[in-house]
């Protein structure tokens, strides 16, 4: 949508202005719990996550 703005971010919006309904959260609790976890760094639902991200995670100590 915006090619300035955070991959993460972008996946979101993607999958809640999905055109099928299938595509899209839900619920909206579903859509903020993604919100949240983008804000925290964390991976989100609408983004399968990259071997380079899982890496990084893996080297960090974090598992999610």
């Amino acid at each position: 949508i915006n090619p300035s703005a955070p991959r993460a971010l972008d996946a979101i919006c993607r999958k809640a202005l999905a055109r099928e309904p299938g595509e899209r959260y839900p619920t909206a609790e579903a859509m903020a719990r993604d919100v949240r976890h983008h804000l925290a760094g964390e991976p989100v639902s609408a983004r399968r996550d990259s071997v380079v991200f899982k890496c990084w995670r893996r080297l960090r100590g974090r598992s999610y």
